[in-house]
């Protein structure tokens, strides 16, 4: 039963009231399957509720075109996973020791992967899917400017040092001792 969101209605008793319900759409459904027509000719004296003929038609209940998009989209999808199977096949039948799956050498092919499927460094997992040992496929990332980056970080700890050093030196503007002295004194005017 369609009730479009009658539900939210606060009914006191449901069983009557899905009994008023039914009762309405009864005679809705009756008024429109008698209803007739206002035009003056007397041959058109009901209105025709029927499908029309034309959603008979063929090309109309096969929707072709959504089906082309469909086949389309298909064929995306299965040329994208053929790609990706070839690519992981690839990837399983490099050899570890080559310069292309490790860390050196220069890649020329389209998807340059260094070592895969790592676990930590030195330790990757091999074609029966059992980690190995790969010390030899394992380097250690370098960095071109990790001595400028100590010394910048050097100068600004020193820097943050020498701050602390005359913060902690300088003597305190505000006296607390004196504050509690004046709201003890104001606490003895309002008595």
């Amino acid at each position: 039963m369609a009730d479009r969101g009658r539900r939210a209605l606060p009914v006191d008793n449901r069983l009557c009231n899905d009994r008023w319900v039914d009762r309405c759409q009864k005679i809705h459904r009756d008024k429109l399957r008698t209803m007739r027509s206002t035009a003056h000719d007397p041959r058109l004296t009901t209105l025709d509720n029927d499908t029309p003929s034309t959603m008979q038609m063929p090309h109309i209940q096969l929707k072709q075109k959504k089906a082309q998009l469909e086949e389309e989209r298909f064929a995306q999808i299965e040329l994208e996973n053929r790609v990706l199977l070839e690519k992981m096949s690839k990837i399983m039948r490099q050899d570890p020791g080559d310069a292309r799956s490790s860390h050196g050498g220069h890649h020329t092919e389209q998807f340059p992967f260094r070592s895969t499927l790592q676990l930590k460094p030195g330790v990757r997992i091999d074609m029966t899917q059992y980690p190995m040992l790969d010390s030899r496929n394992f380097i250690a990332p370098k960095s071109l400017n990790r001595e400028a980056r100590l010394r910048e970080l050097k100068r600004i700890t020193a820097e943050n040092q020498s701050m602390l050093r005359r913060i902690q030196s300088r003597e305190p503007f505000y006296d607390h001792l004196k504050w509690e002295e004046e709201r003890v004194r104001d606490l003895e005017y309002l008595k």
